[in-house]
């Protein structure tokens, strides 16, 4: 590893320093005490054929991707559990 290696593998980043370039710096919040929302959540699912063919044609009625449709699922069931 050379010195310029070794030196820079622990700071931080620096804004620039031309007064032009500083335009485009943005500062932004991490690490503690700054408030973080908790990461959103994404999944990936392999339904059985009997559920593919059910939420096929279910997209089918409703009009609704299979995004969207979970979605609205997902909404519903919170809406029944808020009640």
């Amino acid at each position: 590893m050379s010195a310029t290696t070794e030196r820079l593998k622990d700071t931080d980043p620096q804004p620039p320093r031309e007064v032009g370039e500083r335009v485009r710096w943005r500062t932004v919040g991490r690490g503690r005490g700054v408030p973080q929302p908790p990461p959103l959540v994404s999944v990936e699912v392999d339904f059985d054929r009997e559920q593919s063919d059910w939420l096929t044609a279910e997209t089918d009625r409703t009009g609704l991707d299979y995004v969207a449709l979970i979605k609205k699922l997902v909404d519903d069931a919170r809406a029944r559990g808020a009640a």
